[in-house]
């Protein structure tokens, strides 16, 4: 697999995740987490770099939630960590009708 092909799979998974996070339901931690170690490799086997993913995945939740993540967010890891740390940052959905007072 080539950089830019490595690129548009990660990028691609990264707005599906947020958009079924955004959907009500949210996403099992084990799909996030598959992710998660889906770019940790990718980083190891120098297919695209820690930097770049980490961008590719504030692209991602910007564009879906409309609110900037910093890429040098300690939320999204540690960029100094061995083994790579890339972290997903978990988005619940807006409280529905059952948090308001009746």
């Amino acid at each position: 697999m080539n950089l830019a092909k490595f690129e548009r799979c990660v990028a691609s998974r990264l707005r599906e995740l947020f958009a079924d996070m955004s959907a009500g339901a949210g996403v099992s931690p084990t799909r996030r987490l598959r992710l998660e170690g889906y770019m940790q490799a990718g980083v190891e086997c120098q297919l695209i770099s820690r930097q770049r993913a980490v961008e590719l995945l504030c692209q991602a939740f910007c564009a879906q939630f409309n609110e900037s993540l910093s890429s040098d967010s300690p939320i999204l890891g540690d960029p100094n960590a061995t083994p790579v740390d890339i972290r997903i940052p978990v988005r619940f959905p807006v409280a529905g009708d059952a948090d308001r007072p009746h």
